[in-house]
């Protein structure tokens, strides 16, 4: 550095380095940390992230047009992949106009709730024999719930909820998460598809899309025009109710 400064410019920038890097958390630190705050930013971090996911988007994605085929032309069923492309386009261009006016956490309640009902809509269709308008509406109802928080909000809200000395490991720890998750799905839910069929399938994902909505209501802070480095403060004061550790008994009483 000092041949393009000053010996002093170049050891105030060293040691500005040098500060910076403290600053920053260790991955010994991020996962055994105590701060009350840094654990509930890394809860609602694994909570959209890994619902991303778990909610069926990877499978639906790559085995609707599969589903379809055994029930209608392929004709049909590439038009409805078609239309379902279109409407998560349509749907995304939509949100994120209105991203800041409308917030993270309504958009995400609003997503995660469509896509049980959506699911539920697949697996009925499937079972009491509805039409093939019907089932490709299912996927196209799922698709548009999707791309209507979960699919554009992921990524906003699990990066903005880190403050700088956290943001790096933080997000990478939740990335990690949801791509484990996303593999399970992807992999276990067609098995499950030729074993028990569709309706069953989708009959467990709507189930699953459920629990996801309550821990998105629960866990989720909004976020919405706060300064990232402000984190900290919001999710140090997200009231907490503990419940009891089935580990130990004495926190039962």
């Amino acid at each position: 550095m000092v041949r393009f400064m000053s010996h002093e410019e170049a050891h105030d920038t060293a040691a500005m380095w040098a500060q910076t890097k403290a600053s920053f958390m260790s991955w010994k630190e991020l996962l055994t940390t105590e701060n009350v705050a840094v654990q509930e930013m890394l809860r609602a971090g694994l909570v959209v992230a890994c619902t991303n996911l778990a909610c069926g988007s990877l499978f639906v994605i790559y085995f609707s047009s599969m589903i379809l085929k055994e029930h209608m032309s392929d004709d049909e069923a590439l038009l409805s992949t078609v239309i379902m492309g279109l409407v998560r386009v349509l749907v995304i261009m939509f949100i994120m106009r209105g991203l800041d006016r409308m917030g993270r956490r309504p958009l995400l309640l609003v997503s995660t709730f469509g896509l049980f009902l959506s699911c539920l809509w697949i697996s009925c269709s499937f079972y009491l024999g509805w039409g093939k308008i019907a089932k490709a509406t299912g996927f196209v109802l799922y698709m548009a719930s999707y791309a209507s928080g979960m699919g554009p909000v992921n990524c906003v809200y699990c990066t903005e909820i880190f403050p700088t000395k956290v943001r790096g490991k933080g997000f990478s720890l939740v990335i990690i998460a949801s791509r484990t998750v996303g593999v399970t799905s992807t992999l276990g839910m067609p098995m499950l598809m030729v074993r028990s069929g569709v309706p069953v399938t989708f009959l467990l994902q709507a189930f699953i899309n459920l629990i996801l909505v309550a821990l998105v209501f629960v866990y989720v802070v909004e976020t919405r025009g706060r300064d990232p480095e402000m984190m900290e403060e919001l999710f140090a004061d997200v009231p907490k109710t503990q419940a009891p550790d089935p580990l130990d008994w004495k926190s039962w009483t």
